[in-house]
């Protein structure tokens, strides 16, 4: 991943949403392998709404690779 890509996704995770109502809840991302889901599963990862993310995709290896650092 480039750092502007994480860079993004950092500004995106620092916006004034309502990050409170995904608290303590289990959020499941199915896709997250893909274009969209990676960046959500990242978005969600890297926010401030302390859920549970639970990511599901086709290609172990590569989720392994994506999502290393968490």
């Amino acid at each position: 991943m480039t750092n502007t890509y994480m860079g993004d996704i950092l500004s995106a995770a620092r916006q004034d949403l309502p990050w409170e109502a995904l608290r303590d809840r289990n959020v499941l991302i199915t896709g997250a392998t893909g274009l969209i889901g990676s960046c959500v599963t990242e978005l969600l990862l890297a926010s401030p709404a302390g859920c549970h993310v639970i990511a599901a995709g086709r290609d172990r290896e590569r989720a392994a690779k994506l999502f290393a650092r968490h």
